[in-house]
């Protein structure tokens, strides 16, 4: 790859082209595939609700490219067309067990292990950063965006953030050209920083293969006032030979345009989320079959409510009625305008046609017959939908779910089947909690350089920590902890700490938990100082005793 400050809007258009995946066992490579596949595409617009996706989300027969009055046939099917939202539903699970809770971040110094408990009077200055960041945490509805993203990771595998403070609300010069942002309070540059998720063939963060080196890039359109598209561009996010990022916008009509460089501590301006794609094309495949069992019984009942008649060999209900022949006025034909009536008191005679001999006489009549189409029995449908619905939580992680209600079922399958949701739910863990790592170092460092305090916070880490949410704990699992909490062994030491113990209990921040433990604790009383200083002494041994 070129060097990045000469990168061009094609040079970049190239990276999202597709790839080929990898080898194959024979050696060669397999067929290019795309950063955001239609396999992706498709999942995406099944959990924002788009079941029926142009009818490719229809696994019924449907009229042959060319047939007549295909695209009304169509949108009648569109019509009856019934679906169960279970896509959205394991997301959602899978979502509020990473995610349901606010996730606990704060910043550490370079080389401290965890955050330190302070009184309500002792604050450090990592305390004042962490609480300066709240109101901007709050207001730019982080928790919501960080939804978004695992959201789109979950259905198409890549999710990318993107960290941007708007060119409208730059300053600008006399000639129009945008200028520096500066200002002295953190609150304030806080307020030119936004943040927001997009699709993998919008956005992305690649490494280029002789350096190693990452660069993020951003594609979007050039509009006017009026909205009308313009131009292609494109955000490039990089570090220079220093360290330092810089955010670079590049035109396809040549045009090039710098800012930075901003001292962000090796952090770019875009992030990229990847874990392995939980609505699969398989689970897809399941969905759609679930809707079309569903479908296929709503049309079941309604022919059970009306049944379909195919009357054969008869004579349209009532009597003939001589009418001039269309073909040939000279002539006249026999015209039946009855109707097949059905309903309550409707009486029907049926004549079948008659059968005339060589004489013109006639011999006989056909006989008439009446057959009617029985619905399938809705058992097949009720068993379909259930194995297509088991099969999508089976492979989503979330059988727990459908044995949570089943008698016959142990307590050790149920604990099982919950084990494979909790370890999904760390796979999504571990990659948001990076990315609540970035996003918070990379915007304290940002507002800082607008006010001119580049290397203030460079030496601060965040610490960002999102909490599962897997329903309460067992009490048996509690009594079994709090046993490994009691000293024992051969150094009298307890198994487990009273942070993690906390922890297992379900206690959201045990560093918080136990100051407000300590807060409500009643205050020891003063020594008396008439008291004898060896007494004092003994007391505080809890020996008691007198010398």
């Amino acid at each position: 790859m070129k060097p990045f400050d000469t990168l061009t809007y094609e040079d970049v258009k190239k990276l999202f082209n597709p790839k080929p995946s990898r080898l194959n066992i024979t050696g060669s490579l397999n067929s290019p595939v795309a950063r955001r596949p239609p396999s992706a595409i498709s999942a995406t617009l099944f959990l924002e609700g788009d079941h029926w996706q142009d009818s490719t989300g229809f696994m019924g027969q449907l009229p042959p490219p060319g047939f007549p009055d295909g695209e009304t046939i169509k949108q009648h099917i569109k019509q009856r067309f019934d679906s169960e939202h279970v896509i959205k539903e394991v997301v959602e699970t899978h979502r509020d067990g990473v995610l349901g809770r606010e996730p606990l971040w704060s910043f550490l110094r370079e080389g401290q292990a965890k955050p330190k408990r302070t009184t309500k009077t002792q604050r450090t200055s990592e305390d004042t950063t962490g609480e300066m960041l709240t109101p901007w945490w709050n207001e730019r509805q982080a928790l919501q965006n960080f939804q978004r993203t695992i959201d789109v990771c979950l259905c198409e595998g890549k999710a990318v953030i993107r960290l941007f403070f708007p060119r409208g609300r730059l300053p600008v010069d006399d000639d129009g050209n945008a200028q520096p942002i500066t200002t002295t309070d953190i609150s304030k540059a806080l307020d030119f920083i936004y943040f927001e998720t997009h699709t993998a063939d919008k956005a992305g963060v690649f490494i280029d293969d002789e350096t190693m080196h990452e660069i993020g890039v951003y594609l979007f359109e050039e509009t006017n006032d009026e909205g009308t598209v313009i131009g292609q561009c494109a955000e490039l996010s990089y570090l220079d030979d220093k360290g330092n990022t810089v955010s670079r916008l590049v035109k396809q009509s040549g045009e090039s345009q710098e800012f930075g460089p901003f001292q962000l501590g090796g952090r770019l301006l875009l992030h990229e989320v990847s874990r392995s794609q939980l609505i699969t094309e398989q689970v897809q495949a399941n969905q759609k079959g679930l809707n079309f069992a569903k479908t296929m019984m709503l049309r079941n009942v309604n022919m059970a409510g009306a049944r379909e008649r195919t009357v054969s060999n008869t004579q349209p209900p009532g009597k003939p009625v001589k009418v001039q022949d269309p073909e040939d006025p000279t002539k006249t034909i026999l015209r039946h305008d009855g109707r097949y009536q059905i309903g309550g008191g409707a009486v029907m005679f049926l004549m079948g046609y008659p059968i005339w001999g060589e004489n013109g006489k006639i011999i006989g009549y056909t006989n008439p017959t009446v057959d009617r189409a029985d619905p399938a029995p809705v058992e097949v449908f009720i068993l379909t939908s259930k194995d297509e619905r088991e099969a999508i939580l089976s492979q989503c992680h979330q059988r727990h779910t459908l044995i949570s209600g089943d008698a016959t079922a142990s307590g050790l399958s149920r604990k099982t089947a919950e084990k494979g949701w909790q370890r999904s739910l760390k796979e999504s863990k571990t990659v948001l909690d990076a990315a609540g790592r970035w996003k918070l170092e990379a915007t304290l460092r940002l507002a800082a350089q607008f006010c001119g305090q580049s290397s203030k916070y460079l030496n601060l880490r965040a610490d960002f920590n999102c909490l599962l949410d897997v329903g309460d704990p067992d009490p048996q699992e509690i009594t079994v902890w709090m046993e490994a909490r009691k000293p024992g062994g051969a150094n009298n030491q307890p198994l487990l700490s009273d942070e993690t113990v906390r922890q297992k209990c379900g206690v959201e921040d045990p560093a918080a938990e136990l100051a407000r433990i300590e807060e409500e604790a009643p205050a020891k009383p003063l020594p008396d100082p008439n008291m004898p200083t060896q007494v004092l002494a003994d007391k505080d041994q809890g020996d008691g005793a007198i010398a």
